[in-house]
């Protein structure tokens, strides 16, 4: 059974607005066409690395294993300094990784 998946769904939803903002940057550039090209490509291969996290950790929270708990905090305290959006999101993380379904133990399955 999967577990965690209100906290899945949330870093779905990021990596989806992540996604949103890289196309509205493009769309952006395109309509100041100015020079500078280095700051934009370097910010569309920063946010795909963000929205790659995002899906990782999206799959691996599914689980329920201690890493990828880990993962997700690390993630969404980033996502806090994302104001508004980012801080609201961040919080309600939070409170799903707060309500954490870990994975069983084998010995807690033999008791």
């Amino acid at each position: 059974m999967k577990k965690n998946i209100g906290l899945s769904r949330a870093h779905y939803v990021v990596a989806i607005i992540t996604v949103l903002d890289v196309i509205y940057m493009i769309y952006h550039y395109m309509a100041i066409s100015g020079s500078v090209f280095a700051s934009l490509l370097g910010g569309i291969v920063g946010k795909v690395v963000v929205i790659g996290l995002h899906i990782y950790a999206a799959k691996r929270v599914l689980d329920g294993s201690k890493n990828s708990r880990y993962i997700s905090l690390f993630l969404t305290v980033f996502l806090l300094f994302a104001f508004p959006v980012g801080t609201i999101l961040g919080l309600i993380m939070l409170c799903l990784l707060y309500k954490w379904e870990k994975e069983p133990n084998f010995i807690s399955v033999i008791k």
